[in-house]
C-alpha cells in the first residue's frame, strides 16, 4: 500500500466500495457520520471496512457482520472526531495524535462499559495498522497502545440456565396452547440448551440441513467461517417434526425457523422472545445463558472438556473452560462426602 489518493477521494467520495455496507441501512447510517466534505477519510474507512470484509492483508480472516458493526460504529462515533479535532495535515498523521485520539474517545465511554472500550480499542488498533499500511501514520508503537487497552474492573456475569430452569420452560411453553408461535418457541429453546449453538447459527439453519435419518444438524459458516454438525436428541426431534408438520408456515424460504407471518426469525426478535421468557423465571440473561447452561449441564454428566470443545465449535479449551459454570449448591452437598 502507498500514500496514493486517487482522484475520488480528493473531490468527493459519498459511497462505501463494500456493498455489505451499502446495501445495509444501519452500516450505512454509521458510515454516514462521516461529514461529507471529509472525503479522504470517508475513503480510507470505506478500504478499511473493505478489508476486514474480505480478510485481505494485514487482517488475516474476514471479519463477520456483526464484528463489521462493532468496529465501524466505534471508528466514526468518536475515534475519528477526535482524529479531525487535532486538524492534522491532510494526508499524515504524527503518531503521538493517533494515540492521544484513541486515548481521548476511549475516555468518552464510561470505565463501567468494559466490553464497549474494548471494542473501541480494537477497532482502533485495527484502523491504526491500516493507516500506517497506508503511511498515513509514520509508526505505531504497539508496547505503548497496548497500555490503553480496557481492564476489567470484576469478574463479567455469565448468567446460565440450569437444567431445571430449562425444564421449567419449557413446561410453561408447552403448556400454553394458545402461545404465538409456540412450536418455533418450543424448537428455539431446545436448540440452544441441548445443541450449545449460538443464536446466530440457531437462526440461519437451513431446512434441509435438517437431516432426521442420520439425526444431524448440519451449520454452515457458522462463527469464525467455520462448518458445525450437532446432534438431534430424542425431545429436540419431537419439537421439530411437530413444529414442520403444524405451525412453520408453507412459504418458499430456505431457514428452518419462520415466524406464524412467513418473516425470517431475526436476531432482536429471538433476543427479545428469549429476554421475555427469561424474566418471567427471573433470569436476567439472553440466548448465550441457554449455550452456557448446556455445556455446564454437560459438563456435570462428565462429558470430556474436548467433547464441549467441539460441541460449543470453539478454537480453544481455554475459551470453553469460562462456559463451564459451577455450581456451588451442588459442590456443597458433595462436600459431605468427599
Amino acid at each position: 500500500m502507498s500514500k496514493y489518493v486517487p482522484s475520488r477521494a480528493r473531490s468527493g467520495f459519498r459511497s462505501p466500495r463494500n456493498t455489505m455496507v451499502k446495501d445495509n441501512p444501519l452500516l450505512m447510517r454509521m458510515f454516514n457520520k462521516i461529514p461529507l466534505d471529509q472525503s479522504y477519510w470517508r475513503w480510507l474507512v470505506s478500504e478499511w471496512i473493505d478489508h476486514l470484509v474480505k480478510g485481505t492483508y494485514p487482517y488475516r480472516k474476514p471479519l463477520r457482520f456483526n464484528s463489521i458493526r462493532i468496529y465501524l460504529e466505534s471508528v466514526t462515533n468518536a475515534l475519528l472526531n477526535e482524529i479531525l479535532a487535532l486538524g492534522a495535515p491532510f494526508t499524515s498523521l504524527e503518531e503521538g495524535e493517533y494515540f492521544k485520539a484513541i486515548k481521548n474517545s476511549l475516555e468518552s465511554i464510561p470505565p463501567s462499559s468494559y466490553s464497549k472500550r474494548k471494542n473501541a480499542y480494537d477497532a482502533a488498533k485495527s484502523f491504526g495498522k491500516y493507516l500506517l499500511e497506508r503511511e498515513i501514520i509514520n509508526n505505531i508503537d504497539l508496547e505503548s497502545l497496548s497500555k490503553l487497552s480496557p481492564i476489567r474492573s470484576s469478574e463479567p456475569k455469565r448468567p446460565f440456565v440450569t437444567k431445571e430452569q430449562h425444564q421449567k420452560i419449557m413446561a410453561y411453553i408447552l403448556s400454553k396452547p394458545g402461545l404465538k408461535n409456540r412450536l418455533l418457541k418450543a424448537v428455539v429453546f431446545e436448540l440452544m440448551f441441548t445443541t450449545c449453538l449460538r443464536a446466530s447459527e440457531v437462526r440461519n439453519i437451513k431446512l434441509a440441513d435438517v437431516k432426521f435419518d442420520n439425526r444431524k444438524i448440519y451449520i454452515y459458516n457458522a462463527k469464525g467461517g467455520k462448518n458445525h454438525v450437532v446432534g438431534i436428541q430424542d425431545k429436540l426431534a419431537k419439537y421439530l417434526r411437530e413444529y414442520i408438520a403444524k405451525e412453520r408456515p408453507n412459504v418458499d424460504k430456505p431457514e428452518l425457523l419462520l415466524l406464524s407471518s412467513g418473516k425470517k426469525l431475526t436476531a432482536d426478535r429471538l433476543q427479545k422472545i428469549v429476554k421475555h421468557v427469561l424474566k418471567k423465571f427471573g433470569i436476567d440473561g439472553c440466548c448465550h445463558a441457554f449455550r452456557r447452561g448446556g455445556a455446564t449441564y454437560y459438563s456435570s454428566q462428565n462429558v470430556p472438556l474436548a467433547h464441549l470443545k467441539s460441541l460449543l465449535n470453539h478454537s480453544s479449551v481455554t475459551t470453553t473452560e469460562k462456559y463451564i459454570r459451577v455450581n456451588q449448591h451442588e459442590i456443597a452437598e458433595e462436600m459431605v462426602n468427599w
